[in-house]
């Protein structure tokens, strides 16, 4: 509705605007053509049909700003704005039914008809219209319709194109013809103009010449009939003078020679005689002059110059010269103008007038007019030549028409190949531009795809390191822990370095908790997926962590509304929950928090995590730092969590999103791919957490005799530490580097190896290839998986329900010889 309104106002003042430039200003345009023609139809190709009632308003208040006042046989106006704004309606129509949409005006052939279409044919329709309904004067009524419909083609053909280059879509092919079409459309227009106005002085030049050859040629007949009739009443007189004696037979002659004398000059009304001793009152102006130039001699013209004057010559007997009288005529200057055929036009006329009287005063208004001096009968009088308004118009006008003809084939010569070429261009430039921003799209995704292979291989190279180093330690770390746990079981309970070695103890276990949020952070460790019922494994994770989280905030776990199972790696995802609720707690500054954990499943098998806390919130500087391994607001030895987690979501096939906000709190949410076991049936071993006890020193295992242990590592310290513990059990123990060395003792002592103790990561061939070769071997082998690092996923391993556990580095001497023990036992 706004975008209605505003289009209707705007074709509305324009319409008005340039009818008040048409008709009042400096340079009339009303016959050289007509702008609004192009504004209505630009409406209604920009803006549709639902601009007409503007383009009715605009054209109906135009016509009464040109008229001036309510012509009620015009209806006030509106007969013709329907006539326009019906023109519109049907240029419209035509230009949509024969050229493209949307109107782009690209190929040479839509130009064309668009021109045709939206010039002279759907003008031509409305101004034979106009003609029929008797729109035009009757003066020239061909003339008026031809001029009135070149205007309105031409005000169609030049500002219509500038219309579609301000409004039209697309905007990628009209907006760069702005500079290209309009501007130069709007030259050719200045053009056109002064071309008609010089058509116009040109064809009132050879007006006024054709009015200045009337006005003397006429003066010329004038003056030679003025000589004619002088000379023709001389004749008279002179032969009246001599055949009579007296007045009354001078009179009678004369009345018999009356007839005669029409005959011979028209426009003398009569032919007289006076005698001198009575001449009347009228003729004594005249006989004054006769007497006084001895010749012709006119009276005054009564009425001015419409009423007749009197021509008198003195006439006497030759016989008797004392008698004398006058010889005259009365002469009708209309009718003596009438018989010159000079003026055959009827908007010209002539008068005959007194010198003295002023010939503005006696022509009508607006009239052009050219006065000379004529001396008729021995007298000078003043002609005047008028044309009335019409007069113009009636006279052949060749410049004119020859204005309109360049201006009509220059028109649509020089718009079609401006639009033809600024399409063309259009479109390359619109194609340059697109293809600028596909590069564009290209440059940054490759600039994205760059960050992120570039942040990919630096994950990989951090991962790589931190897996290396944290295998190292892990392995370090096994060998400290178990060294330090058969100490303290060498000694007794009572001893003072039991304290000393438990610390000992302590500190190998948080670093190795830190090693494996390392681990959690490049994405790397075995993973063994397993289906954990989410309603009840995350309360067991938060009853679990409560005790670590700071100020003790209450957590709120929302189920869902049907349970969700989630088969994951029970330790990971652990890890996961609890460094969700660690970070969510440490959003609190003060006791009184809440942290509350949502969950469920979506319809595409992803599981998604959310954890919300309503503490401080991040700032957007820290919140695009939150992944960064190591950064904390909280002080250093911090700053894995939400790194550990994402690399956990990242194992299990998910993504991490953080959102925050300053004083309100963040959100955490995370989604996992929900992957099926193969064999729902068959469970894996319940947790992968260390479920063996602390043993003291006091505690001893049950001794393993029988059989051999095959134990594979290419750490000596682990592997020297894992044979030290299974023979101090009474076990006998082989020891392999690798895979391959493990593989050959094994074929060796195939019959008396009861089981394997086998690390995942090895050179030469590592602990899967090795695992999948003894499977081949034997399926029923007791295999115990040592894991420091690793992205080995053994799911299907335990799945399949083959004799198989895994123990975590770093481990005790008393959590291997439990496994060992187990196994043993169950074999016996």
């Amino acid at each position: 509705m706004g975008h209605w309104l505003r289009d209707s106002l705007l074709v509305t003042v324009a319409c008005w605007a340039t009818e008040a430039v048409l008709f009042h200003g400096p340079i009339p345009l009303e016959h050289t053509w007509n702008p609004l023609v192009g504004i209505a139809l630009g409406g209604l190709l920009t803006g549709g049909r639902r601009l007409g009632p503007a383009i009715l308003l605009g054209f109906w208040g135009a016509r009464l700003a040109a008229v001036g006042s309510f012509d009620p046989a015009d209806l006030f106006g509106l007969k013709t704005a329907v006539y326009y704004t019906l023109q519109a309606l049907i240029g419209a129509i035509l230009v949509r039914q024969f050229c493209s949409r949307p109107l782009a005006l690209i190929r040479f052939r839509e130009i064309v008809f668009f021109l045709l279409m939206s010039g002279p044919l759907s003008c031509l329709v409305v101004a034979s219209l106009r003609a029929v309904g008797g729109e035009f004067p009757t003066v020239d009524p061909i003339t008026d319709w031809l001029r009135t419909w070149a205007g309105d083609a031409l005000g169609g053909m030049l500002v219509t194109p500038v219309s579609l280059a301000l409004f039209a879509r697309p905007r990628d092919i009209w907006q760069p013809r702005l500079r290209t079409v309009a501007v130069p459309l709007v030259l050719i227009a200045c053009a056109v103009t002064g071309l008609h106005q010089l058509g116009l002085k040109g064809d009132q030049s050879r007006t006024e010449r054709h009015l200045k050859q009337t006005t003397d040629i006429l003066a010329v007949d004038l003056e030679a009939e003025g000589q004619r009739l002088g000379t023709l009443l001389g004749i008279y007189q002179t032969w009246i003078g001599s055949k009579v004696a007296t007045t009354a037979d001078q009179q009678a002659l004369v009345r018999g020679r009356v007839k005669e004398f029409r005959a011979l000059f028209p426009a003398a009304d009569d032919l007289f005689a006076i005698p001198e001793e009575r001449p009347p009152p009228e003729y004594q102006d005249a006989i004054r002059r006769a007497t006084e130039v001895r010749g012709v001699g006119a009276g005054p013209i009564r009425g001015q110059a419409s009423s007749r004057f009197a021509v008198v010559v003195r006439m006497t007997v030759s016989a008797r010269p004392e008698v004398a009288g006058y010889l005259g005529c009365w002469v009708d200057p209309k009718r003596l103008i009438e018989e010159t055929r000079a003026i055959q036009n009827h908007h010209l006329s002539a008068l005959l007038i007194e010198p003295t009287t002023a010939a503005e005063d006696l022509v009508p208004d607006r009239a052009n007019y050219l006065t000379r001096k004529v001396t008729f009968a021995n007298r000078t009088w003043q002609l005047v030549v008028a044309a009335d308004a019409d007069y113009r118009q009636t006279r052949p006008m060749p410049y004119t028409w020859l204005a309109l003809g360049i201006s009509l084939i220059g028109t649509v010569l020089l718009a079609s190949l401006l639009l033809s070429l600024t399409g063309q261009t259009a479109i390359v430039r619109a194609e340059v531009e697109r293809a600028a921003r596909e590069l564009s799209a290209l440059h940054r995704e490759r600039a994205a795809v760059e960050a992120a292979l570039y942040e990919a291989r630096r994950d990989a190279a951090l991962g790589r390191l931190a897996g290396g180093v944290a295998h190292e330690f892990n392995n370090l770390f096994t060998g400290i822990l178990g060294h330090a746990a058969r100490a303290r079981e060498l000694l007794v309970e009572s001893h003072p370095s039991q304290m000393e070695l438990r610390k000992a103890e302590q500190a190998v276990a948080r670093a190795s908790e830190l090693c494996q949020q390392i681990l959690a952070f490049t994405g790397k460790g075995t993973i063994v997926r397993q289906p954990l019922p989410l309603h009840e494994f995350l309360p067991t994770v938060a009853a679990n962590v409560r005790p670590r989280l700071a100020f003790s905030p209450e957590i709120e776990i929302v189920p869902p509304p049907a349970p969700v199972v989630l088969v994951a790696d029970a330790l990971l995802l652990r890890r996961l929950v609890t460094n969700l609720l660690l970070n969510a707690a440490e959003a609190y500054s003060g006791p009184g928090g809440r942290i509350v954990v949502q969950y469920g499943c979506s319809p595409d098998d992803l599981v998604w995590l959310r954890v919300e806390d309503f503490g401080t919130g991040m700032p957007p500087d820290v919140l695009a730092a939150a992944f960064d391994p190591f950064f904390s607001t909280k002080g250093p030895g911090r700053g894995l969590g939400l790194s550990a987690v994402r690399g956990v979501a990242h194992t299990h096939g998910g993504l991490v999103t953080v959102a925050s906000e300053v004083g309100v709190g963040t959100t955490v949410s995370v989604q996992l791919v929900n992957k099926p076991q193969s064999d729902p049936a068959c469970t894996p071993p319940p947790s992968r957490e260390p479920t063996v006890p602390h043993w003291s020193g006091l505690f001893l295992p049950p001794a393993i005799t029988d059989g051999l242990t095959l134990i594979v590592d290419d750490d000596a310290t682990v592997r020297e530490l894992a044979a030290a513990t299974l023979r101090g059990a009474g076990c006998e123990v082989l020891t392999a580097e690798n895979g391959e060395e493990g593989l050959d003792l094994y074929r060796c002592h195939a019959d008396r190896v009861r089981l394997v103790v086998l690390d995942l990561l090895m050179p030469v061939m590592d602990g899967g290839t090795t695992l999948q070769r003894l499977r081949q071997l034997s399926a029923t082998l007791p295999v115990i998986v040592m894991s420091a690092y690793s992205d080995l996923d053994l799911s299907e391993e335990f799945a399949s329900g083959s004799p198989v556990v895994l123990l975590n580095k770093p481990f005790r001497p008393t959590e291997l010889l439990s496994l060992a023990a187990g196994f043993f036992a169950a074999k016996v």
